[in-house]
């Protein structure tokens, strides 16, 4: 399994391409407040405070559908802890 990333490192381990996820992820390294979000729910509360453009949002929303599958199967055992229980 790759190693976990937060969304704030998989953020800055993005390559930036001329695409609106590469604008999107130019976007978040830049700005100081994205939250190291846990959930799309959270990272999408945080952009509409921030900005209503719909291409915005969609384009997070790529990144982040991205990131869960990088991370899926850390992420799956988070939220499902007795899938691993050892004992």
């Amino acid at each position: 399994m790759d190693e976990y990333q937060s969304f704030l490192e998989y953020i800055k381990s993005r390559r930036i391409t001329d695409t609106p996820a590469g604008d999107f992820t130019h976007d978040a390294r830049r700005d100081r407040n994205l939250p190291d979000a846990q959930s799309w729910d959270e990272l999408r509360r945080y952009l509409s405070r921030r900005t209503s453009n719909p291409n915005v949002i969609a384009a997070a929303h790529s990144v982040w559908s991205q990131y869960v599958r990088k991370n899926r199967l850390y992420l799956f055992a988070k939220a499902h802890p007795e899938f691993f229980d050892n004992s």
